[in-house]
């Protein structure tokens, strides 16, 4: 695991040296900005990281019905908010698994009862700006909600995903 400051200390390093490994980020430190950014895009290109959330930039989702849902709602609830960066998204993501959990949960809301709704999603759950082809559920001994992620390349703008 890496924070955007180390990941772009990472990447300009590996491009001040003229090397060319295959260089993966995990998601967490591999946000276009501030990581990307601040190493420099064109240092950052080829740069590979694990997605599961779809990119409100790419222009290929502009139809999608969900993404227009998604940014409706950051348009009112945070206009101020950049939207080359992905920590809205994410947030907004997990506000629907909360809902989820929340429902599940039904009218007892104690501790034990949001704890055993929250750990016993199925794997069919489905979250609006999760990847197609994403498993997203938990168990009592997984609380990981993300089963897989698909891998994706930057390409001096923006991440592409890589075929399956």
């Amino acid at each position: 695991a890496s924070t955007p400051k180390f990941s772009a200390m990472s990447i300009r390093k590996v491009a001040d040296l003229d090397w060319h490994p295959l260089h993966i980020i995990d998601s967490n430190g591999a946000l276009v900005k501030p990581a990307l950014a601040s190493a420099g895009f064109d240092k950052s290109v080829g740069v590979v990281t694990g997605a599961y959330l779809k990119d409100p930039t790419d222009p290929q989702s502009n139809d999608d019905p969900r993404m227009k849902q998604l940014l409706a709602w950051r348009a009112k609830y945070a206009p101020e908010s950049d939207p080359a960066n992905p920590v809205w998204s994410y947030g907004y993501t997990m506000a629907q698994a909360m809902v989820i959990v929340l429902k599940r949960a039904g009218n007892d809301l104690s501790r034990e009862n949001i704890l055993k709704a929250a750990t016993s999603l199925p794997d069919t759950t489905t979250l609006p700006m999760v990847l197609p082809g994403i498993k997203v559920g938990t168990s009592p001994t997984d609380y990981r909600a993300m089963k897989s992620v698909r891998l994706a390349r930057f390409d001096g703008k923006m991440y592409r995903l890589l075929p399956e």
